[in-house]
């Protein structure tokens, strides 16, 4: 499918009407674009558009705003130019390289001073009409070009940058092959020793080598204060969910996972619903306790990954955020007055009651999962 875009130097944003032009499209994403006559549109999505050339080469265009209303399509200069392309504008002809110094894109001005350019949008689909066969490899009769492709998590050593060494410096980093940097011909990677991700397109790849995720996890344990207990919130859908992780000692002795019950204005809000339903239950569990190993009651640590929440527990004058909460929920700040509970702040890197609430990454579903306590009764050896 040919389309005409304009390449314009003051948008900000790449700008399309037409839905389908896009490869894959976010409908969630909204808001207004603003034009230089103070005009507003609506944007009802975000996505990518896949461009074919006559080379038969495909780029991915990301970032491109889906507004209904939008009569043209514009493709920013500035957009590009932030992700590393360059633009040469000389004479009436305007050349786009890209992060390899490869020109992909040459347009000729035209008389109205305009940058005008006619795009192939690929618009390939799956269909059930073809049998053992992609719908590129029907129609160009070959095979599509692979070798970019790696093992999923293999070895990956990234090169270091030679101003960045010294004699007796090793020359790569290694780290762990997550997938291509999309629109680029670069590597995702991963280092577990900086916990950092990394994009980078010297790499040198062993695929028949993997990491010591066990070593790994064995290393990154942290040792938590004693009686603590622990929350998360997911504010993902209209109603938060709490999920609870009661401790005595170093070992989980509860946890639960409910949605709230009311809807949450936000993220400050529903930390501090979350806290007080953990309040109620740690102070039934404390005296529970109590009676049953005939000891005082000891002061309760709530570990909180909200900073305003924790305001908010200790600042009864914080009549701004608080005054629409419901009154049930103010129980948690009599509790740190009266100090049968303390509060203090998690990161929510550490944060293990996430691991009841929302859908984690494979790793740190795994790093969570040790940091938790849990562990497997088959593998274990009995005395």
């Amino acid at each position: 499918m040919d389309s005409l875009w304009y390449l314009d130097n003051g948008a900000s944003n790449h700008m399309t009407g037409v839905r389908e032009h896009f490869k894959e499209l976010d409908e969630k994403v909204s808001g207004k674009v603003k034009f230089g006559d103070g005009s507003y549109i609506e944007i009802k999505g975000k996505g990518s558009i896949l461009i074919e050339f006559d080379d038969e080469n495909q780029r991915i265009i990301s970032h491109v705003y889906y507004i209904p209303s939008l009569k043209s399509n514009l493709l920013s200069l500035r957009q590009f130019t932030k992700i590393g392309c360059k633009v040469v504008m000389e004479d009436d002809k305007l050349q786009l390289y890209d992060m390899d110094n490869k020109i992909f894109m040459e347009v000729t001005q035209q008389r109205n001073h305009l940058y005008k350019a006619s795009l192939r949008i690929a618009t390939f689909v799956p269909t059930k009409a073809l049998e053992d066969i992609t719908p590129y490899e029907a129609i160009k009769q070959k095979m599509p070009n692979l070798e970019n492709l790696k093992v999923f998590g293999c070895i990956a050593y990234a090169k270091v940058p030679s101003q960045h060494l010294t004699k007796l410096d090793d020359r790569s980093t290694k780290m762990v092959y997550l997938g291509n940097e999309q629109g680029s011909k670069a590597y995702r990677l991963f280092d577990p020793t900086t916990r950092k991700i990394c994009v980078s397109r010297d790499v040198k790849f062993k695929e028949d080598e993997t990491w010591d995720w066990s070593e790994y996890l064995d290393e990154h344990i942290n040792d938590e204060p004693n009686d603590r207990f622990l929350y998360g919130v997911n504010t993902q859908e209209g109603k938060g969910t709490t999920g609870i992780i009661f401790y005595y000692g170093d070992s989980p002795i509860s946890w639960s996972t409910q949605k709230q019950a009311t809807v949450a204005l936000s993220s400050c809000e529903s930390e501090f619903i979350a806290a007080t339903a953990a309040a109620t239950q740690a102070l039934w569990l404390k005296r529970l306790l109590s009676r049953l190993t005939h000891s005082k009651e000891e002061k309760i640590t709530i570990m909180v990954d909200n900073k305003s929440a924790i305001a908010l527990m200790k600042n009864p004058v914080f009549h701004g955020r608080s005054k629409h909460i419901d009154t049930k929920y103010h129980f948690i700040r009599e509790c740190v007055e009266r100090e049968d509970i303390q509060v203090e702040f998690v990161s929510g890197e550490y944060q293990k009651a996430d691991i009841l609430t929302k859908a984690l990454p494979k790793i740190k579903f795994l790093i969570m999962r040790q940091l938790i306590g849990l562990k497997d009764l088959r593998h274990s050896v009995c005395d």
